[in-house]
């Protein structure tokens, strides 16, 4: 199932950052987001093949940080609220330790207000390619400075760095997070 974006011009406008996030806190069976454009987005709950293929990844970047201790490792249902207008949940994420530790308690606790270091979006049954290759984009013009989105309907990893081409390889290859994650390797294991 694909997401669905509402127009809610006919009833109400939500042009309110208060507005949104008192929806999100009232529907919290929802996963909302908020495209560029501020329309609202329907996200559909991962159904199990979508579930397995995200924890693979998220697991890797977990315990590389638990054995570095560099920073902060976000899951697929934290809300980000990125500086270029969208808000948007990663698939996983991650914030270096002094980034996160200039987040004030209250900053934390709510919906994060600044691009993370580091984001996976994988690919779900339900996805196209475009539609991901246009989100991680997001994720890059919005300030990560490394994104990886893992495809394993086309076999392929795509790597996001701001400035460069996107970089093309197999699924089955390994990936490096440096210089961004110093020694974080992650393969694919279906």
């Amino acid at each position: 199932m694909a997401a669905t974006v509402l127009n809610l011009a006919p009833i109400a406008t939500l042009d309110d950052e208060a507005q949104f996030i008192k929806l999100c806190e009232a529907n919290p069976h929802l996963r909302l987001e908020r495209d560029a454009s501020g329309a609202l987005v329907v996200m559909p709950p991962s159904g199990v093949e979508g579930s397995r293929r995200e924890v693979g990844p998220l697991s890797a970047l977990d315990v590389w940080n638990e054995r570095t201790g560099l920073g902060v490792v976000l899951g697929p249902t934290v809300m980000v609220k990125l500086p270029t207008g969208p808000w948007r949940c990663p698939d996983a994420a991650w914030i270096a330790r002094a980034r996160w530790e200039s987040l004030t308690a209250l900053q934390r606790r709510g919906f994060l207000s600044l691009a993370p270091d580091f984001v996976i979006e994988v690919r779900s049954p339900s996805d196209t390619r475009p539609e991901l290759e246009a989100r991680v984009r997001e994720w890059i013009d919005a300030g990560v400075r490394l994104a990886w989105l893992l495809d394993p309907d086309d076999g392929l990893a795509i790597v996001f760095r701001p400035g460069e081409p996107p970089r093309e390889a197999p699924l089955s290859a390994e990936l490096e997070g440096d210089p961004i994650l110093p020694g974080f390797r992650f393969r694919w294991r279906g």
